[in-house]
């Protein structure tokens, strides 16, 4: 009898812990490239002033894909370390 309430209490541990995660990256993907100056010469790159898009939101696009740049660059920099 025991047993199965040590099963159900870490149930809803885990439930919780899910919840936390789903939160903090919906917080952080929110905030994705925040930190990224507008003056980096890739987003510059990245911008088109004859779209007719608004800047800021091309902007900020920008910002996003320059951090999910770095974050790849950075991934891969650590998978080829962790090998050797």
């Amino acid at each position: 009898m025991a047993r199965t309430i040590g099963r159900i209490k870490s149930v809803t541990k885990r439930a919780k812990q899910n919840t936390a995660n789903r939160k903090a990256k919906r917080e952080y993907m929110k905030n994705r490239g925040s930190y990224i100056p507008t003056t980096h010469s890739d987003v510059k790159k990245r911008i088109n002033l004859e779209s007719g898009r608004p800047l800021k939101k091309q902007i900020r696009s920008a910002k996003r894909r320059v951090d999910s740049k770095i974050n790849r660059k950075a991934r891969k920099l650590t998978r080829t370390q962790g090998s050797t």
